[in-house]
């Protein structure tokens, strides 16, 4: 009897495993950050303690002091290198940068659409809440002020009706005396306290602003600047800036100077 042949088994690398269904992955981990620190760190740990990392250390670590040609020129060729190298870098964290870019946009997105009627009702309820506390508050001052008043005027009737009294008792200096007290009697401090309930957790607090008079409006705002002190007038950074890169140090304006500070370009 012949000998049976023996099947070749044939070999074949394993399929590559499936990818993790996404939605799978979001109900399995509600919070992701464990998910993404576990994404950005791996791929960290692989690649940036590797020759980008040494180079980038090694030239750092050369120095940049420039005592003469020398080292002037070496450090020349170093900022180039710089320059090389800070493209390779920023290349390779690009597409990790603008994906997470991306995402947290999404997110914030997604955020603000869930906040947007809380965050107008909050604005709109706020305002609501605090003009009726104010106008509460000016009618208890209003109050206030007509109750003290009226005090102040019953005890400079009374204070009149003892002058008349000691005039006609024929103590002349000692009525001139009450009188002038009730000429100058001062209105007596009367404070109502609010009616309205205290809310646990809301208070007011004091949010000073400024507004030109009149209101705030382009022309009312250009009749402030004619106004205003010179030392609430402020000096703008952006616009003094580009003057300068205009004008390039020939114009002349009291009280700043234009200079070149300097600057290196490297390609």
């Amino acid at each position: 009897m012949s000998p049976v042949p023996m099947r070749v088994l044939e070999t074949s690398e394993p399929p590559d495993p499936e990818a993790p269904d996404p939605v799978a992955i979001v109900h399995f981990y509600p919070n992701p950050l464990a998910v993404l620190r576990a994404y950005v760190e791996s791929d960290f740990a692989r690649e940036l303690a590797t020759e980008h990392e040494r180079q980038v250390q090694a030239l750092a670590a050369e120095g940049a002091d420039v005592v003469d040609a020398t080292s002037f020129a070496r450090v020349g060729e170093r900022l180039v290198d710089v320059a090389t190298h800070r493209k390779q870098v920023e290349a390779w964290f690009e597409p990790i940068t603008n994906w997470a870019f991306r995402m947290h946009r999404a997110i914030c997105d997604r955020k603000n659409e869930v906040l947007k009627p809380l965050t107008a009702f909050e604005q709109l309820a706020k305002g609501n809440w605090d003009r009726f506390r104010r106008e509460d508050e000016q009618k208890r001052r209003d109050e206030e002020a007509r109750l003290a008043e009226i005090a102040r005027k019953d005890e400079q009737t009374r204070l009149e009706r003892e002058a008349a009294l000691l005039e006609q008792r024929g103590e002349t200096q000692l009525a001139a005396q009450v009188f002038e007290q009730a000429i100058a009697t001062p209105a007596p401090v009367i404070s109502i306290t609010s009616a309205l309930p205290k809310v646990k957790g809301l208070s007011p607090r004091e949010n000073w602003k400024w507004r030109p008079i009149g209101g705030d409006t382009p022309e009312n705002r250009a009749r402030a600047e004619k106004l205003v002190p010179r030392e609430y007038l402020e000096l703008s950074d952006r616009k003094l800036t580009a003057m300068a890169k205009a004008h390039k140090g020939s114009l002349r304006i009291p009280g700043i100077e234009f200079y070149d500070a300097g600057s290196v370009s490297v390609r």
